[in-house]
């Protein structure tokens, strides 16, 4: 892998944005569907209000594009905790905003 790459892992989730008013793409092991930013900021604040940690987890992952291995590094952490919690927190931001949409 070249310096700067992003890299890839199973839990992949891809977020990219898309035409209209603060809308993301994700792109995840159940197909691609488009989120509210809001809905997303919204679901973030309330996981980190449970578990900052997790919450961090997800920031440094998926908006700061750290690999797992970097965001060990720089937690302190082993690979095998931080993909675990990853995991996790995906989970609770998944349930959050399948509730939000009901």
């Amino acid at each position: 892998m070249k310096t700067g790459e992003p890299s890839i892992h199973a839990e992949r989730i891809l977020i990219s944005a898309v035409p209209g008013p603060s809308r993301l793409q994700v792109e995840g092991e159940s197909g691609v569907e488009l989120v509210e930013l809001l809905d997303l900021d919204f679901a973030l604040e309330g996981l980190a209000a449970e578990d900052q940690q997790l919450a961090r987890l997800i920031e440094m992952r998926y908006f700061g594009g750290m690999s797992a291995e970097d965001t060990a590094e720089a937690l302190g952490l082993s690979v095998h905790v931080v993909r675990h919690d990853l995991q996790l927190a995906q989970a609770w931001l998944r349930r959050r905003l399948d509730r939000h949409r009901e």
